[in-house]
C-alpha cells in the first residue's frame, strides 16, 4: 500500500545522532521545510511516471483522467463508459478485444468493463424453432454438458436429448438451469432443455420459438436470429445481499476502524464509510448536540433524528429522517444521493440532490434538484399545503399544487422502479420501462434520484453502444433486466 512521502524526516534521520540529541526542535523544523519542497517534487515525478500507463494498477497511483482521451486515439478506441474505471478498461483491452471481436467471450468482457455488469449471454437462433431435418446428425449429449447421456433407446428418454430441435415443450418435465458437482467443482447446465420453462423469459428460458420481429427491447423482440441477448441482474442500489450490519452505538469500536472513519470536534462530527463495501447501521441514531453531523456511505435500517445541529447527508438510504434546525437561512437538512422514505425538516429548510422520496416530504422551505418525489410535499405535520416557498427543478413531482414554489424543467411523470419497498433489493432502481423524462431528466442528461451518480441507466446503455463495433453486422444487442439472477441456481447431485 502507498503511503506520502516524508522526506523532512527521513532527512532529520539521516543526521548523526549527537545533532538529533542536542536538537530543540528548530533543526527539524528547519529540515521539514525543505521536506515540504521534495515531497512535492516526489509527488510529482511518481505522477508523471504513472501519467504514462492507462490501466488501473493494484494499488498506487493512476494516470490523470484527462489523459485517457489521448490514449484512446492512439488505440483507435472509442470510449463510451460513464465512469473512469470503465474508460480505462476500454483502452486497456483494446487491442485484445479487437482480436476476438464477434465472439461471446468479449461480450461478456464489455459488459463487465464498460458497465461493471455480470451477464448470461445468450445468442437469439438458438432459441428461434427450426424444422428437424431427416438425416442430420445428433451431437453427443455430452457435447451440451448433459451426463450421463439419455437412453435412446427407450422413447420417452429419448425425446429429452438436449440436441434434438423440438419446439414443444414436454409437459412431463420442467427446464431451468442447475449447478452439478463435478470432478473439478460446479458446472452450470440446463436441465430438461425441453421441459417447461420454471420462469419464462428469463435467462434460463431454452424453449424455441417463432422469430419475433418486434423492434427489440427489455421485454420484446428477443427470439431472432439476429439478437445477442444480454442478461443482467438489476443493480442493488442501497441494499446489497453482502453487507456489514452494525449496531448505531458500535460505529466507534476499534474491530471496524478499518471501515468506518469518525472525526468529532466542538463544531462538526463526521461519520463516513472508507471501507467501499455495502454498511447497515441498525438501532437508534439520535444526534442531539448543537453542532454540524455529517453522514457519507450508509443505510440505515431506523429513523435518522438530529435535534439541534444542521444534518448533511451524503450517499445515505434511511426509512426516516427528522431535523429539527430551525430557519430559512442555512438548511435543516443537505443531502446528496440520498434515499428516504420519509423526510422532515418541518420548521427549517430543505436543500435536496440527487435524492429519491419514496413518500412524504415536509418542509417549510424546500429546494432540490434532480430529485424524484413519489408522495405529497407539505409544508407541515398538520397541514397538507405547499412549503412556504423555495425552487425544485430537473425533478419529478407528484400531481398537485406547489403555491409559489418555483418549478423548472420539471416533469409529472410516473417513475417504474424494480422494487420500490425501502430496505429491498433494488429499491429505487429505475426499470428499463421508466421514460427517458426520468432516465435522462436531470441536468446533466443523466438520471434522475439517488442513483444519479452511480449511473445505472448510462451504464447499461453505454455496453449496447460498444457493441455495435464488436459484433458483425446486422447483429444487435439487448440488454434484458433478470431478477432471476440475483439467486444462485440449485445444485443437483448426479
Amino acid at each position: 500500500m502507498s503511503t506520502a512521502p516524508d522526506n523532512g524526516q527521513v532527512l532529520y534521520d539521516l543526521l548523526p545522532a549527537i545533532y538529533r540529541e542536542k536538537d530543540n526542535g528548530d533543526l527539524q523544523a528547519y529540515l521539514a521545510a525543505y521536506g515540504e519542497l521534495f515531497d512535492a517534487i516526489e509527488r510529482t515525478l511518481d505522477q508523471k511516471l504513472a501519467d504514462n500507463f492507462p490501466d488501473t494498477p493494484d494499488e498506487g497511483i493512476i494516470c490523470q483522467d484527462w489523459l485517457l482521451p489521448y490514449f484512446a486515439k492512439l488505440l483507435d478506441a472509442r470510449l463510451v463508459s460513464p465512469h473512469a474505471a470503465g474508460r480505462r478498461d476500454e483502452i486497456s483491452h483494446a487491442v485484445s478485444w479487437r482480436q476476438r471481436k464477434g465472439s461471446t467471450s468479449v461480450v461478456e468482457d464489455i459488459a463487465e468493463s464498460v458497465g461493471g455488469m455480470e451477464v448470461e449471454v445468450q445468442e437469439g437462433w438458438q432459441r428461434v424453432a427450426t424444422t428437424a431435418r431427416i438425416g442430420m446428425p445428433l451431437l453427443p449429449a455430452v457435447n451440451f454438458g448433459v451426463s450421463p447421456a439419455p437412453d435412446m433407446e427407450i422413447p420417452s428418454e429419448a425425446a429429452r436429448h438436449p440436441g434434438l430441435l423440438a419446439a414443444t415443450v414436454d409437459l412431463r418435465y420442467v427446464s431451468r438451469v442447475i449447478k452439478q458437482q463435478t470432478g473439478c467443482g460446479e458446472a452450470k447446465v440446463q436441465g430438461n432443455p425441453h421441459g417447461v420453462p420454471c420462469f419464462p423469459g428469463g435467462y434460463d428460458d431454452a424453449t424455441r420459438r417463432t422469430v419475433d420481429l418486434r423492434t427489440p427491447s427489455w421485454s420484446q423482440g428477443h427470439h431472432h436470429p439476429k439478437r445477442i441477448l444480454l442478461y443482467a441482474p438489476p443493480a442493488p442500489g442501497f441494499f446489497s445481499e453482502v453487507r456489514h450490519e452494525i449496531h448505531w452505538k458500535d460505529r466507534a469500536k476499534p474491530e471496524f476502524a478499518k471501515l468506518i472513519e469518525i472525526i468529532d470536534s466542538e463544531k462538526r462530527y463526521l461519520v463516513r464509510n472508507i471501507s467501499g463495501q455495502p454498511i447497515h447501521f441498525i438501532g437508534q441514531v439520535k444526534l442531539l448536540k448543537a453542532k454540524d453531523y455529517t453522514l457519507e456511505g450508509f443505510s440505515f435500517g431506523t429513523t435518522i433524528s438530529c435535534k439541534l445541529g444542521r444534518l448533511f447527508l451524503k450517499d445515505v438510504a434511511a426509512p426516516k429522517v427528522v431535523a429539527q434546525y430551525d430557519g430559512p437561512l442555512a438548511p435543516s437538512l443537505s443531502a446528496k444521493g440520498c434515499l428516504f422514505r420519509d423526510v422532515t425538516t418541518a420548521t427549517g429548510l430543505m436543500r435536496l440532490e440527487y435524492c429519491t422520496v419514496l413518500r412524504k416530504t415536509i418542509a417549510e422551505w424546500i429546494e432540490a434538484s434532480d430529485c424524484i418525489f413519489l408522495g405529497i410535499l407539505q409544508k407541515d405535520h398538520l397541514h397538507a399545503v405547499p412549503p412556504l416557498s423555495g425552487c425544485i427543478r430537473y425533478s419529478r413531482l407528484p400531481v398537485m399544487p406547489l403555491g409559489v414554489v418555483s418549478l423548472f424543467h420539471c416533469t409529472m411523470d410516473k417513475p417504474i422502479f424494480f422494487q420500490d419497498d425501502y430496505g429491498e433489493y433494488a429499491c429505487a432502481v429505475l426499470h428499463p420501462a421508466t421514460l427517458d423524462s426520468i432516465k435522462h431528466g436531470a441536468e446533466d442528461g443523466g438520471e434522475m434520484g439517488c442513483y444519479h451518480d452511480r449511473r445505472y441507466v448510462l451504464r447499461g446503455e453505454a455496453i449496447i453502444d460498444k457493441l455495435t463495433d464488436f459484433l458483425p453486422v446486422g447483429l444487435e444487442a439487448v440488454l434484458v433486466p433478470d431478477m432471476n439472477l440475483v439467486c444462485a441456481p440449485p445444485i443437483v447431485e448426479t
